[in-house]
């Protein structure tokens, strides 16, 4: 009976998993020379500074990659921005 019990609790909390997926979600880019790019950027939820992030220009489009050097700022949606600066220490 226990053995049961164990079972039919395991079926069940098997189907309330919680399944994650990157997406590209629509972003912009602006580059050194301050041209702004909307793009789709992949939303990787970084838990720190990225060094490099994919974007692609359309939905059909080529993946790219950018690096820090190459970005002044981007930002994905409402919610989330990042901004390069050159500081001196």
């Amino acid at each position: 009976m226990k053995n049961n019990i164990l079972l039919f609790l395991l079926c069940s909390f098997s189907l309330f998993t919680a399944h994650s997926q990157i997406k590209y979600e629509a972003g912009y880019i602006i580059d050194n020379t301050g041209n702004r790019i909307d793009v789709l950027i992949l939303n990787k939820d970084w838990r720190d500074n990225p060094s490099e992030i994919n974007y692609k220009i359309g939905e059909s489009g080529e993946v790219q990659t950018a690096g820090v050097e190459e970005v002044k700022e981007f930002g994905i949606g409402n919610s989330l921005r990042y901004n390069s600066f050159l500081v001196s220490i």
